[in-house]
């Protein structure tokens, strides 16, 4: 009995899950390939606000005010491009969560807190600079 239950649910599941690929805006192939363009995009990011903080350490020509508050936003930055930008961009093309569980709410959590951070540290910068 609990064999059928489970092989309903499975197959509800399954049925959902086809469901929701139905619904998409492109046919199959085309999400895939626009995951990995974006993730490819989100790797570019990563790697050039790394590249960044490694110019602002060896710089001594900057102030040391405005060094850490671009370190900062660098710092946001990848923190986007590694924790958010991929988990939500693929949640948007499939229309369903393809991670484990977990990572849902610490990608909306990373989401959120990096743009917080991102603003409230150019917001900062803007009144340091006035």
């Amino acid at each position: 009995m609990a064999l059928n239950t489970e092989n309903n649910e499975n197959l509800s599941i399954s049925n959902s899950t086809a469901e929701l690929s139905s619904l998409l805006a492109l046919p199959e192939p085309f999400p895939t390939v626009l995951v990995l363009l974006y993730g490819g995009i989100a790797f570019v990011a990563f790697v050039t606000n790394i590249s960044a903080v490694i110019i602002l350490f060896k710089k001594m020509k900057i102030s040391a005010d405005l060094r850490k508050y671009l370190i900062n936003l660098a710092a946001a930055d990848i923190s986007k491009a590694l924790f958010s930008v991929p988990f939500n961009y693929s949640d948007a093309m499939y229309g369903y969560w393809r991670f484990p569980l977990l990572l849902c709410p610490l990608s909306q959590f990373a989401t959120i807190g990096t743009i917080c951070v991102s603003i409230f540290t150019l917001t900062v910068i803007g009144f340091e600079r006035y």
